[in-house]
């Protein structure tokens, strides 16, 4: 008798455990929807002269758009990180790269965010940070 109601259960759960599988299987959806790859880099010259240069790649035919927010802070007092630029950009197409030049007035520790929100057919808007400090 144990050994016909261990044979069952272990019946049983073989085929919840492969129905459930092909199940979630159907639902598997991209990490990235509308993105294929977003490359930031963050670099302050001797002159002081910030350089960031920002891209971002989706698929022809999915990605409609993106908007890319770049700000670039200065390291106060060991924790505070107040604003010395925010730019905005607001593109179409599938594809975008750009570079954003600004002239630093005084020495210091910088940290440069870029955030990326690109939009298409493809799935919800994928958001994607990219965090930098330059000594």
């Amino acid at each position: 008798m144990k050994r016909k109601l261990s044979i069952i259960l272990a019946c049983a759960f073989l085929f919840v455990g492969v129905f459930s599988t092909a199940v979630y299987a159907n639902d598997v959806s991209l990490l990235n929807n509308n993105t294929a790859m977003t490359s930031t880099n963050f670099v302050i010259s001797d002159t002081g002269m910030a350089t960031v240069n920002f891209e971002y790649y989706g698929y022809e035919g999915i990605t409609t758009g993106a908007t890319v927010t770049i700000l670039i802070e200065k390291r106060n007092l060991l924790f505070f990180w107040p604003d010395v630029v925010e730019k905005t950009y607001t593109v179409t197409g599938y594809s975008y790269d750009n570079v954003l030049y600004y002239q630093l007035e005084e020495t210091g520790t910088y940290r440069c965010t870029v955030t990326y929100t690109v939009s298409g057919t493809g799935g919800e808007d994928v958001y994607s940070t990219h965090d930098e400090v330059y000594d």
